[in-house]
């Protein structure tokens, strides 16, 4: 099957099924009817936190996976990729507005430290945040993610990751 494949009604209800199986059972599902189980050598994506589109052309991602952070700048005529190990992140600062939040990273061997990433929802930065430092406490506790299936990662992340009550809100 191909990746944008044109399926029909009772094709995709087949393949919800499925996906809902492995979900329940911990795997990941791929469409084309592999199930490939957590603690395989591909990491799993955890959160993407993209710019908002009007207000930046070109729309920044930021991609947490179980190994790394993976920020993708996009210009007119090119795309930087900078992926930051998180044995290598010191700190990471969300600065909220009403509107938007931009995210800075303080990384050990960088020199200067990656440009913020500006427009971003509020709420997808202070959530991408929780993860980012749940996965660096997990890293500097020796804690093995990869047999823990991605919504318990999730989970086990966010609780890691919390920050005062406080920073949730803007005042």
């Amino acid at each position: 099957m191909g990746m944008f494949a044109t399926l029909t009604p009772t094709e995709a209800k087949m393949i919800e099924e499925q996906a809902v199986k492995a979900y329940e059972a911990g795997v990941n599902f791929v469409p084309d009817g592999n199930l490939r189980p957590n603690g395989s050598d591909t990491p799993d994506i955890i959160f993407r936190v993209r710019s908002v589109f009007p207000f930046q052309l070109f729309p920044d991602k930021i991609i947490i996976d179980e190994n790394k952070i993976t920020i993708v700048r996009k210009e007119i005529f090119f795309k930087r990729i900078i992926p930051i190990m998180h044995r290598d992140i010191l700190s990471i600062k969300v600065n909220r507005g009403i509107l938007f939040a931009a995210m800075e990273f303080e990384v050990r061997r960088f020199h200067p430290n990656p440009r913020p990433i500006s427009y971003l929802r509020p709420a997808e930065a202070a959530q991408a945040q929780k993860y980012i430092m749940g996965l660096v406490e997990a890293r500097m506790a020796k804690v093995d993610l990869t047999k823990v299936p991605i919504h318990k990662e999730r989970e086990q992340l966010e609780e890691a990751g919390m920050g005062q009550d406080d920073s949730e809100t803007l005042f």
